[in-house]
């Protein structure tokens, strides 16, 4: 049996959907769960200038909870209930100006949404005063008491998990959810619950030999590294990665560091990414990071969960 692991990523805005890593859908094999009806709308989001896709654009349906982020290429879908008829959506991306639309001009299919990008020359000397990357990560993890959640809040979130073999998916799960955040001071853990998902496997393309995959929404709730900082790096162990400034940015007026980050340890899978920090409250704002796993051997154990006694392994 050959499976092709080429790299997982994991984006994670931390204002609407602060993280999900990967606990399986238990019964839902060709089944759907419905709870309450949704419209689906569909299509992408790119740049006006070169037509290249914009990849984790953030859409947000304005006065909810209701948002998702586009692929790596640039593809979005959106589900909506169907009690809601009108109504904007908010679609911003760092680097890019933010653009509302009305409901009214998303399509169930091709919807195209181009985003023009903000030219600004930002201040170094009154606004970005940090000077160490490494103890500006520091601040942000010490402070996330004062920065976050101090209530519990009910969040909508879209789900989305896929299994490829070679370039094509084999097999699809999603659900609409419901997150349960407990605030960041307390020791309680977050909930979800499934709304609506389904599940599909294209049988004829995947391997004869089955393997059991960690996966699921419920886990992916411990990539918000500000709840659960320990699942990337805690405070005491940041020394384990280098941290480097990017070139800072905006987002709806709010100046942020862009910070990046690597694992200094390489023998197994490690994580990198970027870190966009506020730059007036070191409050966290969004993350970005993936984790390498040419390690094949060792990124295997991680995320097969069970597999039959005489298959030694996945090779690539």
């Amino acid at each position: 049996m050959k499976t092709k692991i080429i790299k997982l990523i994991v984006s994670s805005i931390l204002w609407i959907l602060p993280g999900v890593l990967i606990c399986s859908f238990p019964a839902l094999q060709a089944q759907e769960i419905i709870q309450d009806q949704f419209n689906e709308f569909k299509g992408e989001v790119r740049d006006s200038r070169n037509g290249d896709p914009i990849v984790s654009a953030f859409l947000a349906v304005n006065g909810t909870n209701i948002s998702t982020v586009t692929n790596a290429d640039g593809e979005f879908l959106l589900k909506i209930p169907v009690s809601l008829t009108t109504g904007t959506v908010t679609i911003s991306n760092m680097g890019y100006q933010s653009k509302t639309l009305p409901l009214d001009n998303f399509r169930k299919n091709n919807t195209s949404i181009e985003l023009d990008e903000t030219i600004e020359e930002l201040s170094t000397v009154n606004i970005f005063k940090a000077e160490n990357a490494h103890e500006l990560v520091r601040d942000m993890l010490l402070k996330t008491g004062d920065n976050y959640f101090s209530d519990p809040t009910l969040m909508t979130a879209f789900y989305r998990e896929t299994i490829s073999n070679r370039w094509r998916n084999v097999s699809l799960s999603e659900a609409v959810l419901k997150i349960h955040k407990k605030p960041y001071t307390s020791i309680g853990r977050d909930d979800i619950s499934l709304v609506k998902a389904r599940k599909s496997a294209d049988y004829k393309r995947l391997d004869t030999v089955a393997l059991k995959l960690r996966g699921g929404p419920f886990n992916n709730l411990y990539s918000d590294v500000m709840k659960y900082p320990e699942y990337l790096f805690k405070p005491q162990e940041l020394d384990d990665y280098t941290f480097s400034f990017s070139e800072p940015t905006r987002i709806n007026n709010r100046y942020l560091y862009v910070v990046d980050f690597e694992q200094k340890d390489k023998s197994y899978p490690w994580f990198f990414g970027k870190l966009f920090i506020d730059a007036e409250t070191t409050s966290l704002v969004k993350a970005v990071y993936e984790i390498n796993v040419d390690n094949r051997k060792i990124a295997s154990d991680m995320f097969v969960r069970k597999k039959p006694a005489k298959c030694q392994g996945i090779s690539s």
